[in-house]
């Protein structure tokens, strides 16, 4: 267990950088209907944003897994799923079972926002 310990900064980081990677490429393939919802709630410049996003998605993941700009990357990462769980898991504004699956989600996005915030407190700890 000794010999696990410092690693387990390196394992987070491989482990929340994929999981932006995996979500980017995953957005990539269902890219029509995360289109649709954005222009259904009227999200401004859709056909632009929803691109950017999954493109700085998938970059700031690999820019965690290998170390490179790390603070960078989380703290945007951290934001960019705040937003994009308020776009898309707005539980508020639903009802009966939609509801209860929404804010679960929002919840578990909540958790990985945790997660990347922890990876950029041990960047900053470990100058």
């Amino acid at each position: 267990m000794d010999m696990l310990w410092p690693m387990l900064p390196l394992i987070g980081r491989i482990l929340i950088g994929s999981y932006f990677v995996f979500f980017g490429v995953w957005n990539i393939y269902h890219c029509r209907p995360l289109l649709n919802i954005l222009i259904q709630k009227n999200i401004p410049l859709p056909f632009i944003f929803l691109p950017l996003g999954i493109f700085w998605q998938i970059t700031a993941g690999v820019m965690i897994v290998f170390g490179s700009s790390i603070k960078i990357a989380a703290l945007s990462l951290a934001l960019f799923t705040f937003i994009g769980a308020g776009i898309f898991h707005d539980f508020w504004n639903q009802k009966g079972e939609h509801h209860r699956l929404n804010k679960n989600i929002f919840i578990t996005k909540l958790t990985i926002i945790l997660g990347t915030l922890l990876i950029l407190a041990s960047s900053v700890t470990s100058l």
